[in-house]
């Protein structure tokens, strides 16, 4: 279970005794050297943190709880949180253009589309002025 390596040690070891060895509060707080109080209410910790780590409901974690113990033991977590490996940076692709037909530039869809322009009238050209 991936959100139980974000709890501390100690807490893994009490999830691990209380779900596969089924030992009663009274039995965890004997060999913890801890009050019975103290084992119920890290208890009660623990199922809230996977909880809000798996964004459930805290029975639906004693239900999956007891589902997996039931079905098999839980696997062995880490001692300690394993650190992620180094990842290349990514270099970016340059974009590619789909095979196919180009679409016309706006200005050749702006000619094709519009009507013909009538022709203009001759322009007389006249020197009304000196160098």
């Amino acid at each position: 279970m991936h959100a139980a390596a974000g709890l501390d040690p100690a807490d893994r070891a009490l999830l691990d005794l209380w779900m596969r060895q089924d030992l009663p509060d009274g039995a965890l707080a004997t060999a913890a050297g801890i009050p019975v109080e103290t084992v119920s209410a890290r208890k009660l910790d623990i199922v809230e943190h996977l909880g809000s780590r798996l964004r459930i409901p805290p029975y639906e974690v004693l239900a999956s709880l007891r589902r997996a113990a039931s079905r098999e033991p839980l696997p062995r977590l880490p001692a300690a949180p394993v650190p992620a490996p180094e990842l290349p940076i990514p270099v970016p692709v340059p974009a590619v253009r789909p095979a196919g037909p180009r679409r016309p530039s706006p200005e050749l869809l702006a000619a094709e589309l519009s009507p013909p322009l009538p022709p203009l009238p001759p322009v007389r050209l006249r020197r009304s002025w000196r160098w």
